[in-house]
């Protein structure tokens, strides 16, 4: 992202700007697990977001940072670190 020392101490969102829904996050799991499994839904718990999106703007503007990776090759990215770190 930004250079050394650039934003220190500096607090703001990471993100793609985009809402992704907990099916959308499902199915990019499944997908990069290999499972054909359908998702299995409950009732939402005490204080849980019904919507989310993170706005990378200002991680633009301080740190010179633009998301570059899609939902889908992150989460894939995601899961070979963990596979290759717990081998």
């Amino acid at each position: 992202a930004g250079a050394p020392g650039v934003g220190d101490g500096f607090v703001c969102n990471i993100g793609t700007g985009l809402e992704t829904s907990v099916n959308e996050l499902y199915a990019a799991m499944a997908m990069a697990a290999g499972v054909s499994a359908d998702a299995v839904h409950a009732p939402a718990r005490a204080g849980e977001l019904a919507r989310s999106c993170l706005d990378p703007t200002l991680a633009g503007k301080v740190l010179d940072w633009t998301p570059e990776t899609d939902l889908a090759t992150g989460v894939a990215a995601t899961l070979a670190w963990f596979a290759e770190r717990d081998a």
